[in-house]
């Protein structure tokens, strides 16, 4: 039986800890292995994208959790702003396109057997399939998001106990207010995100890096 670990979340930070011990998160292991790099991008880029897509996961995940505009509007004290409004009309239409029902939102999880935690964007069904789908907000999505989809699917299997074939998808929501849902299928993305996480640790121990 794979442990299940207790998990907490640094408010300030957004660091995974587990009895006192800080542990690798997702995205962290791809980007200690260097796999993820935005070290070119302008920092207020980076920051405003940040915001954005911060933005939206909030109103996306009270679209999936809050039955009513009114609850929902004073959660967040007003309703979406201009630039929100597309990210927001992109999810829902996705909503109404593809049968869509949710069963886990934004859900923090952490493997005894890896090292590894995150927080899952949705674990839901796609027209009848189970699927793990992270939201994404930027103009494109990167080669990498099929093995942060596969660490997600590996934390989930470990800590729901999942035995049922899981698809991944990456959902990009535009500010047109068009979607994309791309489905990531290569076999390999699970061994390779395994081996980025076993890099990620390998580096840490050997306090080559820092988290």
């Amino acid at each position: 039986m794979i442990e299940t670990l207790k998990l907490n979340i640094e408010r300030d930070t957004g660091a995974y800890r587990s009895n006192g011990q800080r542990l690798v998160s997702v995205t962290e292991a791809l980007s200690i292995a260097g796999l993820v790099d935005f070290s070119g991008i302008n920092q207020e880029i980076l920051d405003t994208a940040s915001e954005r897509g911060r933005l939206v996961h909030a109103w996306t995940a009270a679209y999936d959790l809050v039955s009513t505009d009114s609850v929902k509007e004073a959660i967040f004290d007003s309703a979406p702003t201009e630039v929100m409004t597309p990210y927001i009309d992109a999810f829902m239409q996705f909503r109404r396109d593809c049968d869509y029902i949710p069963m886990l939102v934004e859900h923090s999880m952490a493997s005894s057997r890896w090292g590894v935690a995150g927080t899952l964007d949705r674990y839901c069904r796609i027209n009848g399939m189970l699927c793990v789908v992270d939201l994404k907000t930027g103009a494109a999505v990167q080669d990498w998001v099929g093995l942060q989809l596969a660490g997600y699917e590996i934390l989930l299997k470990d800590t729901q106990h999942i035995d049922d074939h899981i698809k991944r998808y990456s959902l990009r929501l535009g500010g047109d207010g068009k979607y994309n849902l791309k489905e990531w299928r290569s076999y390999t993305d699970r061994h390779d995100f395994l081996a980025a996480a076993r890099v990620a640790r390998w580096l840490i121990q050997r306090k080559r890096v820092e988290l």
